[in-house]
């Protein structure tokens, strides 16, 4: 098989669902997912994470979401007692997330949960092989993140 037989899209999307059906049958991501919902975990995380404040901003920028769906995303983490925003002194609009105990008990948990389906995903893998496999997946990323942005973001038509 030469390289022009391959195709990387269709891999991908086929290990990201192979990937997801293993996560989605571990019990403690069912315990997480029935508590969070699916993609409200990993900004938990993102949070609990950090070195520094965290805003609604870092958010967009770092799960590339629009600003209103992270604002939602944050009004259901409010109702459900796992985020609060707390205002930053010299800026009154300003709002910092901060954690609940609730969910920093939650983000442990899921925390071992994520060790254990990673350290299954990169069992026989190499640190070399892994750290190529990376550097490839970001490359690929990066193009289709630069091809998106020349034709414009048309997810809205």
């Amino acid at each position: 098989m030469n390289n022009a037989d391959y195709q990387i899209g269709p891999e991908i999307c086929k290990l990201a669902h192979t990937i997801r059906r293993m996560i989605d049958s571990s019990q403690r991501h069912k315990y997480i997912d029935n508590v969070l919902g699916s993609t409200n975990g990993w900004v938990i995380g993102y949070i609990a994470k950090s070195s520094g404040d965290i805003y609604q901003k870092d958010l967009e920028k770092q799960f590339s979401i629009r600003r209103s769906s992270v604002s939602k995303m944050l009004s259901s983490l409010e109702e459900k007692g796992l985020v609060r925003r707390e205002s930053v002194k010299g800026d009154a609009r300003l709002k910092r997330l901060v954690l609940t105990d609730k969910a920093i008990k939650i983000h442990a948990i899921a925390e071992e949960d994520r060790a254990e389906q990673e350290g299954i995903l990169r069992n026989g893998i190499s640190d070399a092989e892994l750290a190529a496999f990376m550097s490839v997946l970001r490359k690929i990323g990066q193009n289709a993140e630069k091809q998106t942005k020349m034709e414009g973001d048309k997810s809205g038509l």
